[in-house]
């Protein structure tokens, strides 16, 4: 009989140390857990942000990260934590399918644009727009799926050594804008930041999906930005009306 409660003791303590070894693991364990039994792709955590505030501006208590591809830190993301606690949400397809745009169009876009400039595209898309059973899609797909009811953004960076002379880079930046026109969504944007050529913006560009930081908030010296969508295209006909758009940033 002792021995049978002995077993049974033990049985119950080895339970309980299995159920606290899987609820023992940490977020970033979790939800590199869940990317990678969703996606079949590894992935690398950058960080997780406790909830409350902080970058994501979140009041909740969930918990959220921005992670990266392993194979391409280009396709960074956020992964989010549901109010349940026990699942997760990210943006993983719209990251990988603006990196397939950007690649896809990389040629044109690095003809347009001088030789030291940093550029990405994303595409933002509203929640329940995609899921996991849209993994095999390419962007075009997507688009095709939603009825263009998204929104591509080309973020760039352009290195200047003093207040940008506008003729040098309008027509590029005029040919890019028709390009992003050309991609099947009904709203657009192409944001032109023009920083000065000692500033590395290198990493704000490859997070700008995720850092929810303007150019007039980037604590770089940006001498001004031009700033193209969808609202304006009518108005955008020529080299010379974009350099209209161009604003200095305020100091």
């Amino acid at each position: 009989m002792i021995k049978n409660r002995i077993r049974l003791l033990l049985l119950i303590l080895i339970t309980i140390i299995g159920g606290a070894g899987c609820t023992g693991k940490s977020t970033e364990e979790k939800m590199l857990q869940y990317l990678e039994e969703t996606y079949n792709e590894e992935f690398e955590i950058e960080f997780v942000n406790k909830g409350g505030g902080g970058l994501f501006s979140s009041t909740s208590s969930s918990e959220n990260a921005v992670a990266h591809l392993k194979d391409d830190p280009n396709v960074v993301f956020t992964v989010r934590e549901n109010k349940d606690k026990t699942s997760y949400n990210d943006s993983y397809l719209l990251a990988r399918w603006g990196r397939e745009l950007e690649k896809k169009f990389s040629q044109k876009i690095e003809n347009e644009l001088p030789g030291n400039a940093d550029y990405r595209i994303f595409i933002h898309s509203g929640v329940g727009t995609f899921d996991k059973t849209m993994v095999d899609y390419d962007p075009e797909e997507f688009i095709e799926v939603v009825n263009g009811d998204l929104s591509i953004e080309l973020k760039v960076s352009i290195k200047v050594p003093h207040e940008p002379d506008l003729n040098l880079y309008s027509e590029g930046i005029y040919n890019l804008f028709q390009m992003i026109q050309s991609l099947g969504s009904r709203r657009y944007l192409f944001s032109i930041g023009f920083v000065d050529e000692n500033e590395d913006t290198t990493e704000f560009i490859r997070t700008s999906f995720t850092n929810n930081i303007g150019w007039r908030s980037l604590n770089r010296k940006v001498y001004g930005t031009i700033n193209l969508d969808h609202r304006f295209s009518e108005e955008i006909r020529n080299s010379n009306d974009v350099v209209e758009r161009y604003k200095t940033k305020e100091k």
